[in-house]
C-alpha cells in the first residue's frame, strides 16, 4: 500500500457563507475532483467580551504557516460575528469566511520545490493540481445551493448596496458678487438593512452533500433564487417575471407526470391556465391567491410592461416559492 501524507488547506470563500452558531467548529466530508477529504469550520474563540472566529483545531505549526502565508492577514480572515450577548456568551449566528480543508494523498505523487530554509519546499503534483482546478466550482455549487435553500445572496459581482447617498456624485457651489462660495456635497445617506437567512446545521450539510457530488438545483428552484435576488436589488418587474416562470415550469412539468390535462383545441397551456386547470388545482393544491398575487402581476410586467409595487413582488415570490417548494424539492 501506498504511503499517504496529509494535504491541508485554508480556502477563503467567494462570498462569506452566513450560518448559525451550531456550524462552527464542525468538521464534515467532502469531495473535490477525485479526492475524498474533511472539511472543518473554524471554531468561536472570545477575546475577553468579544467573539471571533478562529481557525479549526490543527497541529499549531501547520496553522501558523498557513495563516503567515495570508497576504494582509487581518483578524477577520476566518469570519466573524455581526451580533452577540456578552453576558452569556452567546451569537446571533456568524460569518464564515475561510474553511479548512484535510486530504490525504500517496505521497510518491508529491514532490516539493527548492527551499533553502528547510527540508520542504511547495507541494507540487497532480493531487495539488486538481484540487486548484476543481475548488471554484465546487464553490460555485456550493454557492447556488445555498442561495436556494436560504436567502441569502453570494454573487460575487452586483452586490447588494448597503447603504445610499441621495445625490452623490453632485457638487453644488455658488458664485455672485462676492465670490465663489465652498463647494456642498450631500450629506445624508440611507441604510439599507437587510436580514440575512443563515444555514442552519442540517441545511449545511446538505449544501456540503451536494457541492461535494455535483447535484445542481433545477431550473425552478434557480428562478426562484433569481427572483429573491432581483427584489433585493430593487427590480420588481423581472423579479415576479422569474416568479412566474419558475411555477410555470413546476405545474408544466407536474402536469405531464401527473394530472395530464391538455388545454382546448387550438390553446397552448399558459401560467393562467396551469392555475385554473381545475385537475391541476386540486391534485396539485395551488393556494386560491396564485391568480391574483402571482399570475395577474406577471402577466402584467410582461405583456404591458408594469412594474409591480414592493409588496406585489414579495406577494409573488411567496406563492411561487410555496408551490415550487412542495413540488419541485431540492434533491440533496
Amino acid at each position: 500500500m501506498s504511503e499517504l501524507v496529509d494535504l491541508f488547506g485554508a480556502y477563503k470563500l467567494g462570498a462569506p457563507l452566513a450560518v448559525s452558531e451550531e456550524c462552527l467548529g464542525n468538521d464534515f466530508p467532502v469531495r473535490l475532483g477525485n479526492h475524498d477529504g474533511r472539511l472543518s469550520l473554524p471554531q468561536l474563540d472570545w477575546r475577553e467580551d468579544r467573539p471571533i472566529l478562529v481557525a479549526p483545531p490543527a497541529d499549531r505549526a501547520l496553522r501558523e504557516r498557513v495563516e503567515h502565508s495570508i497576504e494582509n492577514e487581518a483578524w477577520d480572515y476566518w469570519g466573524l460575528s455581526s451580533k452577540w450577548n456578552p453576558h452569556d456568551r452567546t451569537i446571533d449566528g456568524a460569518f464564515v469566511a475561510a474553511l479548512w480543508l484535510t486530504f490525504s494523498v500517496p505521497a510518491e505523487e508529491i514532490e516539493y520545490s527548492e527551499y533553502l530554509g528547510g527540508p520542504r519546499g511547495q507541494p507540487r503534483g497532480d493531487p495539488v493540481k486538481e484540487l486548484f482546478h476543481a475548488i471554484d466550482g465546487w464553490f460555485e455549487i456550493l454557492r447556488t445551493w445555498t442561495e436556494v435553500l436560504a436567502d441569502q445572496d453570494l454573487l460575487a459581482d452586483g452586490q447588494v448596496r448597503v447603504g445610499e447617498t441621495p445625490g452623490e456624485g453632485l457638487t453644488l457651489l455658488t458664485h455672485d458678487a462676492l465670490g465663489v462660495s465652498l463647494p456642498s456635497h450631500p450629506n445624508e445617506m440611507s441604510i439599507i438593512l437587510r436580514e440575512v437567512e443563515e444555514l442552519s446545521l442540517n441545511q449545511l450539510q446538505r449544501v456540503l452533500h451536494g457541492a461535494s457530488n455535483g447535484l445542481r438545483p433545477s431550473d425552478a428552484q434557480l428562478l426562484i433564487r433569481d427572483a429573491r435576488s432581483e427584489l433585493r436589488r430593487g427590480r420588481h418587474r423581472r423579479a415576479v417575471i422569474d416568479a412566474g416562470t419558475a411555477v410555470e415550469l413546476t405545474l408544466a412539468a407536474f402536469n405531464a407526470r401527473v394530472t395530464k390535462a391538455k388545454p382546448s383545441r387550438g390553446r397552448f397551456p399558459t401560467l393562467g391556465w396551469y392555475v385554473k386547470c381545475k385537475a391541476i388545482v386540486k391534485a396539485a393544491a395551488i393556494p386560491k391567491a396564485t391568480d391574483h398575487d402571482l399570475v395577474k402581476p406577471r402577466n402584467n410586467a410582461v405583456h404591458e410592461n408594469q412594474v409591480p409595487t414592493p409588496t406585489q413582488t414579495l406577494a409573488a415570490i411567496k406563492v411561487a416559492s410555496e408551490i415550487v417548494g412542495r413540488l419541485d424539492p431540492p434533491a440533496i
